[in-house]
């Protein structure tokens, strides 16, 4: 899916390791660390550039010579926040600086943006003013890395080239700055679902923890971490349906020098690749999430700075696959040989376009294995069960209520159908049926209809249908139905229930309760519908957007002397609650309703159309029979400041009043003093007129 592109390292002033200053200096280095997975309006919500914030800042801490007290890290910025933490944050620089102190500075920024800048929550933070917010900060070193769609722009504001890779001399005297992107201004960058990131980020993080260290020093160099992110995610793209991804830069550098990112030797555990190990390897960790991949050639022994804890590392080497397990403890350098990795039977998958043929492969490169938690050496084969298969092709099963759970680990591949109280898979490409519970780990690619729930960890493309709820963890690209409740992180498609709660929203909610943190684009249909920020449409009995202040009406009309209306909603449909008091003439009358309408601004000024159902009343606040008032309004206003703004406009009104002789229906008959007709029939007493209303919106 597309995603990211990284944009610029920035290096200003002299360059040298932090690792191994002088004497009489100490070296300080801060780390300003942003994620932002909305870019607002017309931008699909991403998925991984918090998680990869985070990943860069748990390197930067473990590694890089960053304390937690020197680290700022925001998820889900807002431009708003992302100008004050920086700002914030270089205040604090220059109160802290001391004269034989060498300060570093590095941001880093995961998100969207476009030609002109970074996207936050749908306001932009130009390329020219992130130079220069970098450029002040009070600090010897300054890197910036933004890795975000068609950034390269940032690079052509200096003229930058597309060329392979970018080398800095050794020596510790450079001065200037140098800009990297790792696509063109006119690229898309993108992210992967196998590793759960930006390809470029990915590869950077692996470098950074050993992998790029080609001098065998155990120190990662700013040269060594960018060729190795470059080979690797341009090599990783050049088969992906967007295309591949050119790193760019503009160097600008008097001397030499270069700064050493981190230092392996900082981190209290580790694995350490001996010479023999050679071939494409995968570090995991015990959840299986995939921390470090890299080809190790032979000869060379490669460390990795890892945390204590359980790995498997996957070894591709000449068309097989093998795998060994590593305990790493707290202060352990774990060193593997190649005796240490064991042979695995490789995958059974089904062939694209033929369902009867079933081919035996290795995991290639580009898509490696992920392996199971397996003892060192591989069982004897063993006749293939459900609770083991990995890819099914079909399932048909069935349970009473003793059997409560029946898994199948791997991918379903056809339909499957089941009848017991709870089915959990992999991944589904088919349909699942089930009395109880359907959950999907990992993605769906069908429809799943069950008696209770169905719960997906994954993204959907498809149906999720249930008698009870349906929740997803993911982005949606289809139809959740319930008669009770439905969440999703994100949706592209309709939710229909009683209860519907989702984060960001490309689509249409119908229900009684409708919730949304951000509608990018669609629409809320039902009583209530609530919205964090909303660009697209509401309609119910109540409804509410964050991002579109409430308003409120005072004005005077033919009817009542004194009226006033609340309007509320979204920024283009509005509803308004309305109601009106006429104390004079002797003839005392109220009135209440609701409406609903259209906002139109232009400029400074706005039109707005509207029609509501009122109910006219005498005191005691009631009638015996309801008089009731249509009413449509087409208004004209201007707000003169933010809070403040006045509007004229003319209504057509049409009263239905039964001809009855109670005490009061004077204040009704006569209920503006603007030419009517009427109409009396049936003893009733139907009245059409023009009106027009005037007064003041704050």
């Amino acid at each position: 899916m597309i995603r990211l592109a990284l944009a610029a390292l920035v290096l200003s002033a002299p360059l040298h390791a932090y690792a191994e200053p002088s004497n009489a200096q100490t070296v300080r280095r801060y780390a300003f660390v942003v994620g932002s997975n909305d870019g607002g309006k017309e931008r699909v919500r991403l998925r991984y550039a918090n998680s990869d914030a985070g990943s860069l800042a748990r390197v930067m801490l473990d590694l890089g010579g960053v304390q937690e007290n020197d680290l700022v890290l925001l998820r889900d910025a807002t431009e708003a926040l992302f100008r004050n933490a920086l700002d914030r944050l270089k205040q604090r620089i220059a109160q802290e600086h001391k004269a034989n102190e060498r300060a570093e500075f590095l941001l880093y920024y995961s998100g969207h943006s476009d030609e002109e800048g970074l996207l936050l929550a749908g306001r932009r933070l130009e390329y020219r003013e992130l130079r220069a917010l970098v450029s002040t900060m009070p600090v010897d070193v300054k890197i910036a890395i933004v890795d975000s769609c068609a950034s390269g722009a940032l690079v052509r504001l200096k003229g930058g080239e597309r060329r392979a890779a970018f080398l800095v001399d050794a020596s510790a005297s450079a001065r200037g700055h140098a800009f990297i992107t790792s696509s063109s201004a006119d690229e898309a960058a993108q992210e992967s679902d196998r590793i759960a990131g930006s390809f470029f980020t990915h590869y950077l993080i692996s470098g950074l923890r050993g992998a790029a260290d080609t001098t065998g020093d155990k120190r990662v160099t700013l040269n060594e971490a960018y060729q190795f992110a470059f080979n690797e995610t341009l090599h990783r793209t050049e088969r992906t349906q967007s295309g591949p991804q050119h790193p760019s830069y503009d160097i600008q550098l008097a001397g030499a020098g270069d700064l050493v990112m981190t230092d392996v030797r900082s981190m209290h555990a580790g694995i350490v690749f001996d010479e023999p190990v050679d071939g494409r390897l995968f570090v995991r960790d015990e959840n299986g999430r995939l921390i470090v991949e890299l080809d190790k050639p032979k000869d060379r022994r490669v460390e990795i700075g890892l945390a204590a804890g359980k790995y498997a590392i996957t070894r591709e080497h000449q068309g097989k696959l093998t795998l060994a397990q590593a305990n790493v403890a707290s202060g352990q350098r774990l060193s593997l040989d190649a005796g240490d990795f064991s042979h695995i039977d490789k995958e059974m998958t089904v062939r694209r376009g033929d369902d009867d043929e079933v081919e035996t492969r290795a995991e290639p490169t580009s898509e490696p294995a992920r392996p199971a938690w397996v003892p060192q050496t591989s069982p004897p084969p063993q006749p293939p069960k459900l609770e083991e298969t990995r890819r099914v092709r079909a399932v048909v099963g069935f349970a009473g209520p003793i059997n409560t759970e029946r898994r199948a680990r791997g991918d379903v591949a056809a339909s499957m159908m089941f009848t017991g109280l709870h089915l959990k898979i992999r991944r589904l490409d088919g349909v699942a049926l089930g009395l109880g519970i359907n959950h999907v780990t990992e993605r769906v690619n069908g429809a799943m209809f069950a008696g209770l729930a169905n719960l997906t960890n994954g993204r959907i493309d498809g149906v999720q249908f249930s008698l009870g709820a349906n929740i997803s963890k993911d982005w949606i690209r289809g139809v959740q139905a319930s008669p009770f409740f439905n969440f999703a992180d994100a949706l592209t498609g309709a939710q229909l229930g009683t209860v519907n709660v989702v984060r960001g929203m490309r689509g249409f909610q119908l229900g009684l309760v409708n919730y949304a943190s951000n509608v990018e684009k669609g629409f809320q249909l039902g009583l209530i519908n609530i919205a964090k920020s909303s660009e697209g449409g509401q309609l119910g009995l109540f409804s509410y957007a964050g991002n579109v202040p409430l308003r409120l009406q005072i004005y005077t009309s033919d009817i009542n002397a004194f009226n006033v209306g609340l309007r509320y909603g979204s920024k283009y449909l509005y509803g308004i609650a309305l109601g009106g008091l006429q104390p004079f003439f002797g003839a005392v009358r109220g009135s209440a309703g609701l409406g609903l309408g259209v906002h139109a601004p232009f400029w400074h000024l706005y039109f707005d159309v509207d029609a509501s159902a009122q109910l006219l009343f005498v005191p005691p606040l009631f009638v015996r029979t309801p008089y009731w008032l249509f009413q449509a309004r087409a208004l004209l206003g201007g707000q003169i400041v933010e809070r403040f703004g006045v509007f004229v406009g003319a209504t057509l009104n049409l009263s239905f009043l039964p001809n009855s002789t109670l005490a009061g229906d004077e204040a009704l008959r006569n209920v503006t003093f603007v030419p009517r007709t009427t109409n009396v029939e049936r003893s009733q007493q139907l009245q059409i007129w023009p009106g027009f209303i005037a007064g003041i919106q704050i």
